[in-house]
């Protein structure tokens, strides 16, 4: 009869990389946390497809926020070079996926 205990491999984390509110670095991020900075703030005009207000329910309910305030990303730009990816998928992609790709290649 074979062990139960698996062989463990030992890992290394080797870079960190992310995309955070109010910080455009690692180093901003954290000095955002040492500094007690609260990046959440009302949904900027124009964020989302419809009036924030009739977004808004003072209970969970099915296509309802709970919440008028957020932590959002401004002024991001997705650079692609040196992926190798098809552009128009890139371009047709969810911005969460560039997020991914822009935070994975800085790690």
């Amino acid at each position: 009869m074979g062990s139960a205990v698996a062989k463990r491999t030992p890992i290394a984390v080797v870079g960190m990389g992310g995309i955070f509110p109010g910080a455009t670095s690692l180093r901003q991020f954290w000095q955002n946390i040492v500094t007690k900075r609260d990046m959440a703030r009302e949904v900027p005009s124009g964020r989302w497809i419809l009036d924030p207000q009739t977004a808004f329910a003072d209970e969970p309910a099915a296509d309802k926020v709970c919440s008028l305030r957020g932590c959002f990303v401004d002024d991001f730009v997705f650079d692609p070079s040196g992926l190798n990816l098809d552009g128009g998928l890139l371009n047709r992609l969810d911005p969460l996926y560039h997020f991914v790709l822009h935070a994975g290649r800085q790690a």
